[in-house]
Parts: C-alpha cells; structure tokens; sequence
C-alpha cells in the first residue's frame, strides 16, 4: 500500500481508501489550533468501539454508540467519543498531550486503530475534487488494520513505520503493509495498514480503539470474524529528520 503525494498542511482532511478507479471515503479529520484532532466518518454511528478494560492482561469489550457524533483528541490529551445530539461522553480516557499549552510544546501520540468495514460511501464532492483529499492505495480492496499516530510538524519529516508480528499470525513474510502520511494544522498524521491471518472478509461494523496516546492497540486475526487485541508501547527514534516508529 502507499498513498497520494502529500499536500499543504490544512485543517482538515478527507480521507480515500483507492483501489484502481474506485475511491470511498473512510474518514474527516480536522484539527484546531489548540491542537485538538478531531475523527469522523460516514458510519461512525454504526461502529463498534473496543474498549480496553484494565487487568493483567487487559481484557477487551466491545461497545455500540448508535449517537457518536466524533473522536475528539484534545490538545490536553482527554480523548472522549460524545453522543452527537446530547454531546454526553461515552467512553473517555486521559493520555499524552497533543499541544501542552501554554508553551505550546507539541507531544507524539497514538489518535486511533481501526479495522475498518468495506467502505461504500460516495460523497457528493467526489475523491480529489479539494486538494486537501488524500488516499490510502491499494492494489486490491480487501481488509486492513489501520493505525493513526500524531506526529508534531515542527519541520519536515521522513517516516518509517515498522511492526513486530509471530510468523504464526502471518499470511506472508513479510505481511501485507504499508504507511503514510498527511499534515494538519499543527501535526502530521501517520497511518500504518497491515493485515494478518483470518482477515480475508470485511466485518459488518467497523471497529475502532483508543487509548492513553502512549500505548498503542494491534488487531491480530485468531479465526474467522475474530480477533485479539495487544496493546503495545512504540518505539520513537530520531535521527535528524529521520523519524523511526517501531511498535
């Protein structure tokens, strides 16, 4: 997988999954100047949230918000999915700031993980018709992970994105994956796709995980139509604009 040359840095972004001529819009994200991100997409209210619950291991339950409106990652670091018509949070959790105000020191986080359903949406303003659209390529349309980490963009960046997985749990070896990238206002936004065994068909919701910034949740295939959450710390090494993410 790859994606489109990178644009401008802009507020907001649509976000394409592009398989030969057709492209499907996943997600919106948009940002503030505050730092906060903000996540949607045309069937967020269909979703299904997986909601890490402490223990040793943790354990993982999955949860329905027929009313989520958005994922808001604030510039704090409070990351919370609200009831689109009350605005009441659902599920909040409190980790690493995006922009530590007032000294606006940007941090380096994890946003969100998201085995995605088979996208179909079409919107009105078709893929590419702004230049602040963007796409994940695929040669084929077909299952896969997606990871989001926010990365501050102070200045320019190459990115390397890499992932530990048993060959067990392995279609191939190496796995199918890639990475990529977009800005916003004040950070990029670093995608990593990949997929593992027992991931040959779509789910019927999509799902989606968050966490403290800090950790970051991998999907592993275990059967047909399941799966097992790991939550993982990332590696973040620089060397120079050489920005290496190994989780």
């Amino acid at each position: 997988m790859t994606e489109r040359p990178q644009q401008p840095s802009t507020h907001s972004r649509r976000l394409f999954f592009t398989a030969g001529a057709e492209h499907f819009q996943m997600l919106s994200l948009s940002q503030r100047p505050d730092g906060s991100i903000y996540i949607s997409g045309p069937d967020l209210a269909e979703s299904r949230w997986m909601e890490i619950v402490a223990g040793n291991p943790p354990a993982m339950r999955i949860v329905a918000l027929p009313e989520a409106g958005k994922l808001s990652v604030h510039g704090s670091g409070v990351a919370h999915v609200r009831r689109a018509n009350s605005g009441e949070a659902e599920l909040r959790l409190v980790g690493n700031y995006l922009s530590n105000q007032p000294g606006q020191t940007l941090g380096l986080r994890h946003l969100v993980t998201v085995l995605p359903t088979q996208p179909t949406h079409l919107p009105a303003s078709a893929a590419n018709a702004r230049l602040s659209d963007c796409s994940i390529l695929a040669h084929v349309l077909k299952p896969y992970v997606l990871v989001f980490w926010a990365v501050p963009a102070t200045r320019r960046l190459t990115v390397n994105v890499t992932a530990g997985f048993h060959v067990d749990d392995l279609e191939s070896v190496p796995p199918e994956s890639g990475f990529g990238g977009f800005a916003l206002r004040t950070h990029w936004v670093v995608w990593f796709a990949y997929r593992t065994k027992h991931m040959q068909r779509w789910p019927t919701h999509s799902h989606l995980c968050f966490n403290d910034g800090f950790h970051t949740p991998i999907l592993i295939g275990t059967g047909e139509g399941a799966c097992h959450l790991e939550l993982r710390r990332p590696e973040y090494s620089l060397d120079g604009d050489q920005l290496r993410i190994a989780v």
